[in-house]
């Protein structure tokens, strides 16, 4: 899957620095956001404008060097200055606009985000506020061959036609499944495998992520499938929102 542009949301972990060394795109900025909030409450004489002085020129010096890695990897990019301060999920939001990006990606696992569960995380808050593709990376940041969960919604036929990778495709249905296969069956050759199953769509997702070799899990819409999916999956997830339209082209 090829996006133009991406904002690349760092909170500097091990998880973002894993992800950082493979970065596939061609033009990248870099954001992190200071979040005051974790020094709200410390002990009297925690002196939170020295903090904050500390954060930003720590935060400008790696990312300066980050931009000189990518940079020396043939890879266009920039860091957002100054440095964002504020609720995390809000500001990451909003640079995205702000700099018209394809996509945003963060990962799954952080200094911020428990290691079990994704719900409540930075990365849920930017899925909720995002109206572009959010990439939730777990582990590796790969697209060879992804699972597309279609809903034959006509924004899921929309997103079908960014995807780049191969894709083997999963329906859930509670209706006919000769109909589904009906409506699958003029796919294009990007498309290796379709799988209709019955059940609760989640669960059928996630077996299906066990049963095939894929690099990520393509969403449409956000839900309750969506969310359970977030939540569980050991792999990418690939999060577009309702609206099929994509700033910058990807």
């Amino acid at each position: 899957m090829t996006f133009k542009r991406v904002l690349f949301a760092t909170d500097f972990s091990k998880v973002s620095n894993r992800i950082f060394k493979s970065l596939p795109f061609s033009d990248v900025t870099l954001v992190h956001v200071i979040n005051v909030n974790s020094v709200v409450g410390l002990r009297a004489g925690f002196n939170i404008d020295e903090w904050l002085s500390y954060e930003i020129d720590f935060a400008c010096r790696k990312l300066s060097s980050m931009v000189e890695q990518l940079n020396d990897r043939g890879v266009k990019a920039r860091f957002v200055c100054p440095i964002p301060v504020g609720d995390p999920a809000t500001e990451i939001v909003n640079t995205a606009k702000r700099f018209g990006v394809s996509a945003i990606v963060i990962g799954a696992r952080g200094r911020s985000i428990d290691k079990d569960i994704l719900l409540g995380s930075v990365a849920e808050g930017v899925i909720r506020r995002s109206d572009i593709p959010v990439i939730v990376v777990r582990d590796k940041l790969r697209f060879d061959r992804v699972l597309f969960a279609h809903d034959l919604s006509k924004g899921a036929w929309s997103i079908l036609n960014y995807i780049d990778s191969k894709i083997v495709v999963i329906h859930v249905t509670n209706g006919s499944e000769a109909l589904a296969k009906s409506k699958l069956s003029n796919l294009n050759g990007k498309v290796e495998k379709v799988v209709i199953k019955r059940g609760e769509p989640s669960k059928e997702i996630l077996k299906c992520e066990k049963d095939e070799d894929v690099d990520a899990i393509v969403l449409c819409g956000y839900g309750v499938t969506s969310d359970a999916v977030l939540r569980h999956s050991r792999i990418s997830v690939i999060y577009f929102p309702n609206s099929a339209l994509i700033p910058g082209s990807i």
